[in-house]
């Protein structure tokens, strides 16, 4: 029943709808799937016409994945579908970078997202406006930023987290990325 997810490519394929999720807006504001109970699964003929043809490869098996699944699934295939032709050619590239990931570093980013669906919505919007930033800067500008960032202990980065963020998670501190660092320095 559960083999499939056994094969890399369709655990790959599960991740990208995922991250896409993530990365396209957040599971928060999946409008239509919001708040189903994960444990209650998705009926095939609950898809749009539009979901159903994105996730044909899982047509045969639908009934047989487990209900959380389904349920990422189908909002990760709504939430493509909302996106812009600029925006999925984003998630796209985000998708190919992923593949040259080793299992540790997938985990890592699985850890990220647990993390980033901890918080708040109004913290998970500051996290993407701080992210959008960041990406807006130079190369070099990241580069000397994720430099001063990596010579940060655990305890100096929660504490800076704390100043420009006004939060604590009370989580072991998290390996440093994007989301992480602030476009006006440490």
């Amino acid at each position: 029943m559960i083999h499939f997810l056994y094969n890399p490519r369709t655990r790959q394929g599960l991740w990208v709808l995922i991250l896409l999720g993530f990365f396209s807006g957040g599971f928060a504001q999946t409008v239509q799937w919001k708040d189903r109970d994960p444990q209650a699964g998705v009926m095939w003929s609950e898809l749009s016409v539009d979901q159903q043809q994105l996730l044909s490869r899982f047509e045969k098996r639908w009934s047989q994945l487990p209900p959380q699944r389904q349920l990422v699934l189908a909002r990760s295939s709504w939430r493509w579908l909302k996106m812009t032709p600029d925006q999925r050619n984003a998630a796209k590239e985000s998708i190919e970078k992923l593949h040259l990931l080793t299992e540790e570093q997938r985990q890592k980013i699985r850890e990220r997202a647990s993390h980033f669906q901890d918080l708040s919505p109004d913290e998970q919007q500051k996290l993407r406006d701080s992210y959008m930033e960041f990406r807006r800067l130079s190369d070099e500008r990241r580069k000397a930023l994720k430099e001063q960032w990596d010579q940060l202990s655990p305890e100096e980065r929660r504490a800076w987290r704390e100043r420009h963020h006004g939060h604590h998670s009370g989580k072991s501190d998290p390996a440093p990325d994007e989301h992480s660092r602030d476009h006006d320095g440490l």
